[in-house]
């Protein structure tokens, strides 16, 4: 068998009789599958098992040979093997020489137990030796198993994924940088003024024409009531990049400033998106004033506490006012926002 080692297997002794020793077979050989052990073994240690084999091979001929299959006849040097030489003798004496002969034969101590027992024990003292040959390899350094080259995180494989730079856009003549925008539209009576309605429109329509595909963005519109474009803070495709266009072209100046709400609502937009770099964008020209809460430190405060989890608030004020310039730079410093003046 390939890859196999035979390994003697001597049958034990039940005695001495002539029967057992003539019926006495070659002693069998038990084969080992080396192969099914481990098929991974390094090339390097072939002539180890190579050297191994033939140490059992040896164990087995040298065994053998000193084991033989029949034990030799028994003469008693007395007999003689043709019929003249006993012509001379009484059947009487032929017959007593025989017994002597076949008693000794069977006899548990005759001179072929030493020489079987030898054999055995020269047997086990061979096994034991290879037993014990220590395991070593020949093989040169240029085929010694060298260690892999893998990569950092123990070899895992992690497909490098191209990362989405968050854009940048340009409203009121300054840079705003993020991923996903909400902006929050002053609509009041006084938008109307300086044609700041007709500005308003224009810095909308070309910051949201700007945005990549992979960016988000919502809007909202406030007066004495919410307009919110539709509703959602989601991808900016062509499609609705188109609609928001659109919807900002007929707003109309009216009404109050509720512009506390209107942040809360922009607000709820941003926390609807997974990403992470969001802004939203207040553009207005005054305080809040909206019905009976006309205070803007309760505004301020609404607002504020409506941020718990810090969502940047960037403002535009584009107003001439100096209590909507204090409440914006509050709005801002309150909420890790930017402040840009438009006059």
């Amino acid at each position: 068998m390939p890859g196999s080692v035979c390994i003697l297997a001597l049958p034990p002794l039940e005695g001495d009789s002539t029967a057992a020793a003539v019926q006495r077979q070659i002693p069998r050989l038990n084969c080992v599958d080396f192969s099914k052990i481990d098929n991974r073994i390094d090339s390097s240690n072939s002539a180890v098992w190579g050297r191994f084999k033939a140490i059992c091979l040896f164990d087995w001929i040298l065994v053998a040979g000193l084991c033989p299959t029949r034990p030799e006849s028994r003469m008693n040097p007395m007999e003689s093997t043709t019929p003249d030489a006993r012509s001379g003798r009484s059947e009487s004496e032929d017959s007593m020489t025989d017994r002597k002969n076949n008693s000794r034969k069977h006899q548990p101590g005759g001179k072929s137990a030493p020489l079987q027992r030898h054999s055995r024990v020269l047997a086990t003292a061979l096994m034991l030796l290879v037993a014990s040959i220590p395991m070593t390899t020949d093989a040169s350094p240029e085929r010694q198993r060298r260690p892999l080259d893998l990569p950092a995180g123990g070899g895992k494989f992690i497909e490098d994924e191209e990362e989405t730079l968050p854009d940048v856009i340009h409203f009121y003549g300054h840079e705003f940088e993020g991923d996903a925008f909400i902006w929050v539209l002053d609509t009041s009576t006084s938008m109307i003024i300086d044609g700041r309605i007709e500005h308003l429109r224009s810095e909308f329509i070309g910051a949201v024409s700007s945005l990549s595909s992979e960016s988000e963005f919502g809007a909202v519109a406030f007066n004495s009531h919410l307009r919110p474009f539709d509703g959602h803070c989601s991808r900016a495709t062509a499609a609705r990049k188109l609609a928001a266009s659109s919807w900002v072209s007929y707003l109309s100046p009216s009404g109050g400033t509720c512009m506390a709400t209107a942040l809360i609502h922009g607000l709820e937009m941003a926390r609807d998106t997974c990403r992470t770099n969001r802004r939203i964008i207040v553009v207005g020209d005054g305080v809040p004033s909206c019905g009976a809460q006309i205070d803007p430190a309760v505004a301020l405060s609404h607002v504020t506490c409506a941020n718990w989890d810090h969502i940047p608030i960037d403002a535009v004020f584009i107003g001439g006012g100096e209590a909507g310039f204090d409440f914006f730079q509050d709005l801002t410093e309150s909420n890790g926002g930017i402040l840009v003046i438009s006059q």
